[in-house]
């Protein structure tokens, strides 16, 4: 028997928890009628970015943060950004990352789509997305935190890293039902993606958990359904016209 430190790679995960802990998540869930119909797929992540985006333009009052360091003063962003969290490997270990897409009510369903493509296919130890994580790496824990909460004291870092609400996803072939650790506002999640019995067509039918998780601080359960709600609806416009 013998003791071991965590891997260095999976340091950025600690950090995330020791920053998350105060936050008062609360949970909703919903379920959604997806519909893929030979090759005209759309994306399930980027249509959720879309669809939560499209939302938080309509309710623009929710397009806030918690400042850090306080249990009361409310952030307002000046746009909505995307923050999306992904599993990757670095020197064989694997660990979950993050990047931010920018103003993500203004670009199209592909143009979404796309930059998660690029997110997906970045290098943890080269991209200069991931320069703070590389250095979070090499900092000793301690420091690691310290630097991690002295960054989110400043306002336009906060935004920054942080981002209107996070996406984090399983992949489309998830069969598990996942309520996230949030560290944002609100927090989302697709899977438990079930195929459903139906009559021989050219589309298949399937159904899926969409997960909210979101700051109790910030607001209460009704406004959390309707917004909820709201993101659903325009998710099921763009599964089942294809996006726009």
């Amino acid at each position: 028997m013998k003791l071991k430190r965590i891997a260095k790679e999976r340091k950025q995960t600690l950090v995330f928890l020791e920053l998350a802990k105060n936050v008062p998540g609360v949970t909703l869930v919903t379920e959604i009628a997806i519909t893929k119909q030979g090759e005209n797929k759309v994306n399930l992540t980027a249509a959720l970015v879309k669809a939560i985006s499209r939302a938080m333009q309509k309710c623009s009052d929710l397009n806030v943060q918690i400042k850090f360091g306080t249990r009361d003063r409310l952030l307002a962003l000046d746009d909505i950004s995307a923050r999306i969290t992904v599993e990757k490997q670095l020197n064989g270990v694997n660990g979950v990352y993050s990047c931010i897409i920018k103003d993500t009510d203004q670009k199209s369903l592909d143009q979404i789509h796309h930059e998660l493509d690029e997110i997906k296919r970045s290098d943890v130890a080269n991209d200069k997305r991931y320069a703070l994580t590389r250095l979070i790496h090499r900092l000793p824990l301690f420091l690691s935190i310290y630097l991690s909460k002295l960054l989110l004291f400043f306002t336009r870092k906060q935004a920054a890293m942080m981002g209107s609400f996070t996406v984090t996803s399983f992949g489309e072939r998830s069969q598990f039902f996942c309520v996230p650790i949030s560290g944002s506002t609100f927090t989302f999640t697709l899977g438990n993606l079930k195929k459903r019995e139906s009559q021989p067509t050219e589309a298949t039918h399937y159904v899926a958990n969409l997960v909210m998780v979101f700051d109790h601080r910030v607001l209460d359960g009704m406004s959390a359904s309707l917004f909820l709600n709201r993101i659903k609806n325009y998710l099921s416009e763009y599964l089942q016209e294809g996006g726009r």
